[in-house]
C-alpha cells in the first residue's frame, strides 16, 4: 500500500513541484514548460508567500511529491466597492499514476483550513466549466460560478507560429486574411477619423514600472470588480524581478493630447505538449486597460479598442511570438466586440468561480465586468 502523507512546502520542494505541474497538466494533453527557478518565482517569492499557503500530498517511501493545492495568494479585492480578503486559489494537481486516492479532496481540505486561519471572506478559482474538478470537486465544497472567461487567440507574427507549428503551414492564407486585413481596414477607417487625430501610442519595454502601475490603478478601478490597486512590493515581484526575459514586461501605451489613457501589459510564455511533439510560444497579455471617460459614445469607444489592440498586436510582433493569448471577461462586452471586430478568435473555456468562507456571506451580483487576473486564471503574475 502506497503511504501518502500531507504536509505544507519546505525548500527544496521547488523542483520536484514544477514537474508536478508539467505532468499533471499534460494528462490535458498540453502545458506551460515550467522550471524550477520559474516556479519558485511564482509562488515562493511572492512578498506575501506563507509555506502554509502551499498544500503538498507525498509518497513518503518513493520520495515523491504526488499532489499539490495552492493558495497562491490572499489578496483584499473590491467587490462594488465593498472590500473582503479573498484567497485565490490554483494549480490543483495530482500525479497521474495517484489519481482516484482522495489526495485533491484532503489537499483542498488543508487550503479551506488555511483561508479559514487567515480570517478569509472569500475564496476564488477558475476552471473549466466542462471539466471534472467543476462538477466532482469545485461545486460540491460550495464554489458556485460568477462569470465565464473567453479566450482570445490571435497569430498577428503568423509566419513565427508556422515556423514553430509547420503542420498549421496550409492555413498560411486564412492567417494572413485574419490577422491583417481586418487590421488594415481599422486602421484606415481610424486614421481618417477627425477624433483620433490627436491619439498617440508607445511601445516600452521594461521600462517606466512606477508609471504604469499608476495609470493600472487608476483606469483598472474605473472599469472593473474585483480589482484592488498594486502597491510596489507586487508590482517589484509581477514585472521587475522576474526569473527571465520572457517575463518582462512590454508595455503598450496609447495617449491623447500627450495624456495616457489605455494600455495593455505583455509578456511570454511557452507551451509544449509531449504526446504531440511539439512546443512554441505565445505572448500573454495581463491587463487592458481604457479610460473610457474620454470617449463620447459607443461608436469611438469600439475604435478606441480597435486602435489600442492593433498596437497591442504590434508588440506582440516586436516581441517576435507567433501567438498572442488574452483571457476576458463574458460581460466586458465592448472589450469583446472589438477583439472579434479585429479579426482574433474567441472561445468560452473556463469560469470564475466564488466560495463564501463565512456564515451569512452570499455570493455578490457584480455591477462591473469581474476582474481575473492572470496569477489566478493562469498561476502567472
Amino acid at each position: 500500500m502506497v503511504n501518502i502523507t500531507y504536509r505544507y512546502y519546505n525548500e527544496g520542494d521547488d523542483k520536484q513541484l514544477a514537474q508536478l505541474f508539467v505532468d499533471a497538466f499534460q494528462m490535458t494533453g498540453l502545458s506551460r514548460i515550467e522550471t524550477e527557478r520559474n516556479w519558485h518565482w511564482r509562488y515562493p517569492s511572492d512578498p506575501d508567500f506563507e509555506p502554509e499557503m502551499i498544500q503538498i500530498a507525498e509518497d513518503v517511501e518513493n520520495d515523491r511529491l504526488v499532489g499539490m493545492v495552492i493558495v497562491n495568494r490572499v489578496e483584499r479585492v473590491l467587490f462594488n466597492s465593498n472590500e473582503y480578503l479573498v484567497g485565490d486559489v490554483n494549480d490543483v494537481s495530482t500525479d497521474p499514476r495517484y489519481t482516484r486516492r482522495g489526495i485533491v479532496k484532503k489537499l483542498m481540505k488543508m487550503a479551506f483550513d488555511y483561508m479559514q486561519s487567515r480570517d478569509c471572506d472569500y475564496s476564488i478559482l477558475t476552471a473549466d466549466p466542462k471539466g471534472f474538478p467543476r462538477k466532482k470537486l469545485y461545486l460540491k465544497n460550495g464554489y458556485e460560478d460568477v462569470e465565464y472567461g473567453y479566450t482570445t487567440i490571435g497569430f498577428p507574427y503568423f509566419i513565427k507560429f508556422i515556423k514553430d507549428m509547420p503542420l498549421f503551414s496550409p492555413a498560411l492564407p486564412i492567417f494572413a486574411t485574419l490577422n491583417y486585413g481586418g487590421r488594415f481596414l481599422n486602421r484606415l477607417r481610424i486614421k481618417l477619423d477627425s477624433f483620433f487625430r490627436n491619439f498617440s501610442y508607445e511601445i516600452v519595454h521594461n521600462n517606466r514600472h512606477w508609471e504604469v502601475m499608476d495609470v493600472i490603478n487608476r483606469i483598472l478601478s474605473k472599469n472593473y470588480t474585483g480589482f484592488y490597486p498594486y502597491d510596489r512590493r507586487i508590482y517589484r515581484w509581477m514585472r521587475i524581478n522576474v526569473p527571465n526575459k520572457d517575463y518582462e514586461p512590454t508595455y503598450v501605451l496609447i495617449k491623447k493630447n500627450g495624456n495616457i489613457i489605455g494600455g495593455g501589459t505583455l509578456t511570454c510564455s511557452r507551451l509544449v505538449s509531449k504526446k504531440l511533439k511539439f512546443k512554441f510560444g505565445f505572448s500573454l497579455l495581463h491587463e487592458i486597460y481604457l479610460d473610457k471617460s474620454y470617449f463620447m459614445n459607443k461608436r469611438d469607444l469600439h475604435f478606441g479598442y480597435l486602435y489600442l489592440i492593433d498596437k497591442i498586436l504590434k508588440a506582440t510582433v516586436r516581441r517576435k511570438e507567433g501567438a498572442f493569448l488574452y483571457l476576458s471577461a463574458k460581460s466586458d462586452v465592448d472589450l469583446r466586440r472589438a477583439l472579434t471586430s479585429i479579426g482574433l478568435f474567441q472561445q468560452c473555456m473556463d469560469v470564475t468561480m466564488l466560495k463564501p468562507m463565512k456564515n451569512g456571506l452570499s455570493i455578490p451580483k457584480f455591477e462591473k465586468p469581474l476582474y481575473c487576473p492572470t496569477y489566478l486564471s493562469m498561476g502567472l503574475p
